[in-house]
């Protein structure tokens, strides 16, 4: 490039001295035959000392204005370029504003999500411990219940066995004297026999259809809520490629930028000295490293809270499903508890009868 603007300015130069030289001597010329027509006298050495008088004078006034003509481009030139330059200056102290805004914006983001995510956590452990001190009354009043049980069944049985020690006495003596009430007695006995077996009959179909719909609710229950799990990964992995896609663009429209500005910024280089082309060549490319690991610092971190959003959800599902489980085992376990009870009341119902009947 050097070796050519040199061949050129030398070019230049040559045809300017050959102009220059051809403009004399027609100059010269044309005094002599002003001089000859306008019939000046003397000798013919001082027509043509005139007529070179002449020919220099206008030839240096030529000169002056194409030279004066050549200060006012380079003057113009200077002044469209520093235009020029202060544009881009401006242009790119825009883009720096715009950029450190986007990343405070990104910031206060970030930390209004870190502070759903607090508050989430503390809402999360309060309810944790009230659940568990919930748990821990409920089986405090289970085993209350269960000592109150057993203490009245041991009453009950004591009851039981002075009844019946009772009972058999008079039955003895009773025995030998009243047939007729021995046969009323089997009749009765055998009736309420009856009524216990279908009582019995009946209730166990009703526990059977309870546990039947227990069963159908749960399994609805679960499949709803394996369906809600599925739409929201399915609405997560949408975002997550809308997101993917639109940050293409941004690069994408951000290379064309700066591709269309290396261009300009090529194009006034052209102009300037090769120290500073090369000193805004290796400004570009820090400046283009730098936004390049900038990218890939905020696209792991967009990774990372990615990650751990669907940690968070297995845990919160993981805890879900062992709340239900432990909930199932409570049912049952009460369930039990209520068919113990039940029994029991048959017992003492059948007792009653038994004792009513002798």
């Amino acid at each position: 490039k050097k070796e050519a603007e040199e061949k050129a300015a030398a070019e230049k130069a040559a045809a300017e001295a050959k102009a220059k030289k051809e403009a004399e001597e027609k100059a010269k010329r044309e005094a002599e035959d002003s001089c000859r027509i306008e019939g000046k006298e003397g000798s013919r050495g001082e027509i043509k000392a005139a007529a070179e008088a002449k020919a220099k004078k206008e030839a240096e006034e030529k000169a002056a204005a194409e030279l004066k003509a050549k200060q006012e481009a380079e003057a113009a030139a200077e002044a469209k370029a520093k235009k020029e330059a202060e544009e881009k200056a401006a242009a790119e102290a825009k883009a720096k504003k715009e950029a450190e805004e986007k990343a405070r914006k990104e910031a206060e983001e970030a930390r209004l999500k870190k502070e759903a995510e607090e508050k989430a956590a503390r809402e999360a452990a309060e309810l944790k411990a009230k659940q568990e001190a919930e748990a821990k009354a409920k089986k405090e009043a289970e085993e209350k219940a269960a000592a109150e049980l057993k203490a009245k069944q041991e009453a009950e049985e004591k009851a039981k066995r002075e009844a019946e020690e009772k009972a058999k006495k008079e039955a003895e003596e009773k025995a030998r004297k009243e047939a007729e009430e021995a046969r009323l007695k089997k009749e009765a006995e055998e009736k309420a026999k009856r009524e216990a077996e279908e009582k019995a009959a009946a209730e166990a179909k009703a526990k059977r259809e309870a546990e039947e719909k227990a069963a159908a609710e749960l399994k609805a229950k679960q499949e709803a809520e394996e369906k809600a799990k599925r739409e929201a990964e399915e609405k997560a992995r949408k975002e997550a490629e809308e997101k993917a896609a639109a940050e293409a663009k941004a690069k994408k429209e951000a290379e064309e930028k700066a591709a269309a500005e290396a261009k300009a910024k090529k194009e006034a280089e052209e102009k300037a000295a090769a120290e500073k082309a090369a000193a805004e060549a290796k400004a570009k490319k820090e400046a283009e490293e730098k936004a390049k690991r900038e990218a890939e610092e905020k696209a792991a971190a967009e990774a990372k809270a990615k990650k751990e959003a669907e940690e968070k959800a297995a845990a919160e599902l993981k805890a879900k499903q062992e709340a239900e489980e432990k909930a199932r085992k409570e049912a049952e376990e009460v369930r039990l508890k209520k068919e113990a009870e039940e029994k029991a009341a048959r017992e003492a119902a059948e007792l009653k009868a038994k004792k009513e009947a002798e």
